[in-house]
């Protein structure tokens, strides 16, 4: 979920690990919020190599082939109290900054205006992704999952 803490934890566990990690975002949005031609290829070659960390459940293009070579899911899986309020904030602090994003971008003030801002998707489509990604999780018997229901449960 953004605003979950997803790539904080996974650039922890990477660095505690010793594991490359991959920022989704990175990857997913190039210059005016649009795909990179060659993501999927990227992908595709990071998801060879024996270890790595990406900090998403990936967009729908790549989410099969990341999900079918994890061995290990770990799913931030807090409330909407926890999740809501910090996005808000660095949604907000973004626009106000203007600072850069993925690809060059910038959060913009008009774009709150827009239902696909991140933090109005957010708020409408919680509760399907949650469902969404419990799905997932037990399609992937293959993958160890640890579900973290609270900050404070985090080793790293």
């Amino acid at each position: 979920m953004s605003g979950a803490g997803k790539s904080t934890a996974a650039r922890r566990l990477a660095l505690a690990e010793g594991i490359p990690f991959h920022e989704m975002d990175a990857l997913a949005i190039g210059p005016g919020w649009s795909t990179p031609t060659r993501f999927a290829e990227d992908v595709a070659a990071l998801a060879a190599g024996d270890r790595w960390v990406v900090d998403s459940w990936a967009p729908a293009e790549v989410r099969g082939l990341l999900w079918s070579r994890a061995d290990t899911i770990v799913w931030l899986d807090y409330p909407q109290w926890v999740v809501l309020p910090r996005l808000l904030r660095r949604s907000l602090h973004r626009s106000w900054t203007r600072e850069p994003l993925f690809g060059g971008n910038v959060e913009r003030w008009r774009d709150w205006l827009l239902p696909g801002h991140p933090f109005w998707h957010a708020l409408t489509t919680f509760g399907r992704r949650r469902l969404a990604i419990a799905d997932l999780a037990a399609a992937a018997p293959h993958a160890r999952l640890v579900r973290v229901r609270r900050p404070a449960e985090l080793p790293w």
